[in-house]
């Protein structure tokens, strides 16, 4: 990731960008379904205003709640989180990201559903820094980027 693409993105060269973490989604154990979407939505509203507020430059949206993290994202957690991004999609005010935990194929889907402009990879090219199940084969390969109508240059961001 260039400075310059931080540049045009974020309107600065070292962006300060907060994370967003939904409350558990459907599919996952601690899915509150007495609150159901209306309290994950309450809870994201809530937090994007407060973290706006404090003069972020961006917002990564993650599911964090979602443990036990699994390769391969429910369904119903993809689909729920694409629906609470786009039910507080105007309340945004800065750049966005997305992030489903420790499955790359579904977050880079997220991104380009919800019209996200980074996406964070929650793995490396190195076997040794992957979660243990990973290194057994059981990454998926991304789809090709050209297969994704418009969003052949979502930058991915790889921790390390």
């Amino acid at each position: 990731m260039s400075k310059a693409w931080l540049k045009e993105v974020f309107g600065t060269p070292k962006p300060v960008i907060a994370m967003a973490h939904l409350p558990a989604l459907p599919g996952a154990p601690l899915y509150d379904r007495s609150q159901g979407m209306a309290g994950v939505v309450a809870a994201l509203v809530r937090d994007l205003s407060r973290l706006q507020a404090g003069g972020v430059d961006g917002i990564m949206f993650c599911n964090e709640n979602d443990r036990p993290y699994e390769l391969h994202v429910p369904t119903e957690g993809v689909a729920a989180m694409a629906y609470a991004i786009g039910v507080v999609r105007s309340e945004l005010h800065v750049p966005f990201g997305v992030d489903l935990l420790w499955d790359p194929v579904a977050s880079v889907a997220l991104a380009h559903a919800v019209g996200a402009r980074f996406v964070r990879l929650e793995f490396g090219r190195d076997p040794h820094h992957l979660p243990h199940d990973r290194r057994r084969g059981r990454v998926p390969e991304p789809r090709p980027r050209e297969h994704m109508d418009g969003h052949a240059n979502l930058p991915l961001g790889f921790p390390h």
